[in-house]
Order: C-alpha cells, then sequence, then structure tokens
C-alpha cells in the first residue's frame, strides 16, 4: 500500500472479512479492489483508481507523457537516466513538478539526487504506456545501462563503480530480464560489465546464472566478447564453488585469447587459473602460475595484474614464514592498487599486510586492518568484512580485552549471514567459544563449539578437536556440544547472540 493514507483507509474496510493473507492476495489487483462502500464520499475518495486518477488529470499533457515514462525504472533513477531514457530535454524542469505534486520523491545518495515513485503509482503509469512505446522505452533502458556499467567498469576509482551501479541494482536486474529475452549478446554485455560488482558485493549466484543465460541463448558472439564471456563466467564459477567449470572456461580463454593475441586477457587467464590451483590447495602449481602472469603484466604494464600478482605470491612467501619477503610485495601491490585507484585492491592489501603483521607489530596490524574495515564497509563487501571483524576480534583475545574480543566476533557473525558462505561463520562463532572458556562457562563453551562444528571446514576440525579436548570430560559437557551440533541455524544465531546473564 506503500504508506498512502487513502489506500489504507480503503483496505481497512475489508478487514473483518479477510485475513491480513487473504487481503494481500487481493492487493495484487490494487486498483480494483480497492473502494470504498461508502456512496457518499467524493468521487476521487471512492477508489484508489479515482484518487490517483484526479492527480494525474491535473498534469499537462507532457508532464502525463513523461510521468508514464518513467515506470520503465525501478528502485529509483538518476536525472541522467532520466533525460537519456525517455529523450525529453526539460527533463529537470519536469521531475521539479512531479516532486512538487508528489507524484515521484526525492533522495540523497553519494552526493547525488536520485528520483523514485511509489510502487503504486508505477503500476499505475504503467497502465498507461502502449505497448509500443513500451517496448521502445526498454531498449533505450537496456542500452543506457549496458553502456553506463562499461564505462564504468573500464575507466574511474572503483569506489564510483560500486556505488552507481550498487544505486540502480533494480534497475539493472530489469535490464537484463528484458534484455535476456529481447537482446541476449546485450544482456550478455550488461552482465559481463558486472562481474566486479557481482564479486565485490557477494552476488556469485545472481552473477553466473544470468551471464550463463544470456551466453547460452547468444546465437553468435564475436570472438573479443565471447573470450570475455569464457573469462568472467569462468571467474564467477569459481566464486560459487565450482572448480571444474571455473577452471574449463578460464582455459578455453586462455586458449581463445592466445589465438587473437590478446595478451591481457591471457594474463588473466593464467591468474585466475592460479586462483584455482589455490582452491585446489596445490600451491607449487599456483606459485608457477602467478609467477608467469607476473611477468606477462609487467611486459604489458598491466597494472591491476601486477598488483593482483604481487599479492598473491607474497601471500604464498607469508604462509611459509618468509615475511621478510613478503612484505615488500605486499606493500608493491598496496602502492598499486593506490595508485590506479583500485577501493578493493587497497582494502586488500591492507588485509594481508595487517594480519601478517599481527606477531611482529602489533599497533601497525591494528591501524592497517581497521583502514581494511573501513573501505570494506565503504565497498559492503561483507564477506571481507566478516574476515576483518574476527582478526581485530583476535588481536582484542590476545589482549585479554574479552568485551571487545567478543564485540568484534559478534559483528563478524553478523556480517558472515549476509553472505553465501556458510563457512564464514565458523572462525568467529570459534572465537565466542574461546572466549567462554577463558571465562569458565564451560557449558557454553562447549555448546558453542558444538555449533561451530556445523560450519567447520574439513581443515578446521583439529583446531576444533584440539578445544574440545580442553575442556569435555564429564557427561554434561557431552551433552552441550551435541546440543550445539543438532541446533538448526535460527537456533544457533539465537543462542550465539543471547546475552550472557
Amino acid at each position: 500500500l506503500d504508506g498512502i493514507p487513502l489506500a489504507l483507509e480503503l483496505a481497512a474496510t475489508w478487514a473483518q472479512v479477510f485475513t491480513p493473507a487473504q487481503m494481500l492476495l487481493r492487493l495484487r489487483g490494487r486498483f480494483e479492489w480497492l473502494s470504498s462502500r461508502q456512496r457518499h464520499a467524493v468521487p476521487h475518495h471512492q477508489t484508489l483508481q479515482a484518487a490517483i486518477d484526479w492527480s494525474y488529470e491535473l498534469l499537462s499533457p507532457d508532464l502525463r507523457r513523461f510521468f508514464t515514462q518513467l515506470s520503465i525504472f525501478r528502485g529509483g533513477w538518476s536525472l541522467e537516466a532520466a533525460e537519456v531514457i525517455c529523450q525529453e530535454p526539460m527533463a529537470l524542469d519536469y521531475l521539479a513538478q512531479l516532486r512538487e505534486c508528489s507524484m515521484i520523491t526525492t533522495e540523497e545518495q553519494h552526493d547525488e539526487i536520485r528520483f523514485g515513485m511509489l510502487e503504486t503509482l508505477r503500476e499505475y503509469a504503467d497502465q498507461k504506456l502502449l505497448p509500443e512505446e513500451r517496448s521502445r522505452l526498454k531498449r533505450r533502458h537496456l542500452e543506457y545501462f549496458v553502456e553506463l556499467a562499461e564505462t564504468l567498469s573500464e575507466d574511474g576509482p572503483q569506489s564510483l563503480y560500486l556505488n552507481r551501479l550498487g544505486a540502480d541494482l533494480e534497475n539493472l536486474r530489469e535490464a537484463l530480464r528484458w534484455g535476456l529475452n529481447h537482446s541476449p549478446q546485450d544482456a550478455l554485455r550488461l552482465s559481463l560489465a558486472l562481474v566486479d560488482f557481482w564479486t565485490i558485493r557477494n552476488y556469485w549466484d545472481e552473477g553466473l546464472q544470468v551471464s550463463e543465460r544470456a551466453f547460452e541463448r547468444c546465437a553468435d558472439i564475436p570472438d573479443e566478447l565471447l573470450v570475455q564471456a569464457l573469462l568472467k563466467i569462468g571467474i564467477l564459477a569459481y566464486h560459487c564453488g565450482d572448480l571444474d567449470r571455473g577452471e574449463r572456461n578460464l582455459r578455453l580463454s586462455l586458449d581463445l585469447s592466445g589465438d587473437l593475441g590478446d595478451r591481457r586477457t591471457v594474463c588473466a587467464s593464467i591468474y585466475h587459473l592460479a586462483i584455482v590451483s589455490f582452491m585446489r590447495d596445490k600451491r607449487e602449481e599456483m606459485r608457477c602460475l602467478l609467477e608467469q602472469s607476473l611477468a606477462l603484466a609487467r611486459e604489458l604494464n598491466y597494472r591491476r595484474m601486477i598488483g593482483a600478482c604481487l599479492l598473491r605470491l607474497g601471500e604464498l612467501m607469508a604462509e611459509d614464514g618468509d615475511l621478510e619477503r613478503a612484505e615488500p610485495l605486499f606493500r608493491e601491490s598496496l602502492r598499486i592498487a593506490r595508485e590506479i585507484r583500485s577501493t578493493h585492491g587497497v582494502a586488500t592489501a591492507l588485509l594481508h599486510l595487517g594480519r601478517h603483521l599481527v606477531n611482529r607489530r602489533r599497533a601497525e596490524a591494528q591501524t592497517l586492518l581497521e583502514e581494511a574495515l573501513s573501505l570494506f564497509k565503504e565497498l559492503q563487501d561483507h564477506a571481507s568484512i566478516s574476515v576483518v571483524q574476527v582478526l581485530l576480534g583476535q588481536m582484542a583475545f590476545k589482549k585479554g580485552d574479552m568485551k571487545t574480543a567478543r564485540s568484534y566476533y559478534l559483528l563478524s557473525l553478523e556480517s558472515a549471514q549476509k553472505t553465501i558462505f556458510k563457512n564464514y561463520a565458523y572462525k568467529p562463532i570459534y572465537g565466542l567459544a574461546r572466549i567462554e572458556m577463558v571465562e569458565g562457562r564451560l557449558e557454553r563453551a562447549a555448546c558453542l563449539l558444538g555449533i561451530a562444528s556445523l560450519y567447520a571446514k574439513p581443515s578446521d576440525a583439529e583446531e576444533l578437536e584440539a578445544s574440545l579436548q580442553e575442556i569435555i570430560g564429564e557427561a554434561e559437557l557431552r551433552e552441550a556440544f551435541e546440543a550445539g551440533r543438532l541446533m538448526n541455524q535460527e537456533q544457533a544465531l539465537l543462542y550465539c547472540f543471547r546475552e550472557i546473564p
């Protein structure tokens, strides 16, 4: 009902004869159903349709036409989008007039005024569009967002790319839906331009599904687009955990880009194959691939890929205990990321550097991780936010600051719920269990370890078992562990967030 007073009043008259669920079903046809049974009411208060008709008829013909065209948008729009898609040079003046008569709304987002429309009004306006006009607007809507996404992905700061596309997410989804049925190649171009957005904002599944559907519906794909489709669908596939499909696509991308002489895509394909090797725990294979990709990236002055390779090579060295060699690589990666204005690259380099300085230069590590956390929050990368919050919780735990540690672990668990990966919840829950062990609440600690086991990866088993052996001796503690292990997700989360008496 969009909070419209008349709509609420009209719906309320049926409250004695329909349950809320029944009313909700009928509200799908809101204009037909929402009418007053009080025939003495003024005409434009008798039905929702009549009320909106009355406001609509007060508009000038040009303003009515523009208002109906705006129904093409979902979730809001910018002035530029209205000017281009509606092909209206008077867009600014018309938007101001529509705002004055409350037919549209305004909101400031990221230093830009965005416009919106209540869904009730959008549906009404959409009904006024002729099929041919709707089709023309849909095509211009798709073309506009293809150009916007491709331009932002190729140039400018990453934060602008993410914020601008994030604000238009519903428009992007609508453009993709229409494009899949009417212009699959444009839908494919759009989905590929969104790959960084899909991955950083944790929309891996959605990105993979729409990219594959567009790819499958394209009858004839130019080689330049085909090679990018193979590369980026491969990236999305391994992010979703399908390593076989990811590797298969990346190898096809490598072969085709080699045939085309597209050396930047060769470089990127090798790098992402290295990540697949990492996920398969093939460290030496990963190292060799990274060195190949880095050598080619330096030759091409492909700075984004230079920074990515340095970061991953540094991580391998740090995990081998060679921080002396790893630290310069992390710092060079950080410098490059700052220079090319890759916010995610900066945040990731800060995370890796901070994580490996924790046991050497704690104060510096704290500063680096806090900066990384701030940037990941700006990017809305919930998976990385969760990781950094765990690290800050672990630092507080080692200092004996259990209150701060608990706070970070709970924040990390909250962030983990916003990702598609269940295992991100393991570390914060395990951290909470360690706090309970230190503070002597062993039954609660055992229950939390049981919950943690629900999210544990095979590599976590040894750590989990060691903690269990520290406390489990008595039968009631074993029962507490089993009680945690048998909880469903809702029960487990409620238990984790429950306040300590």
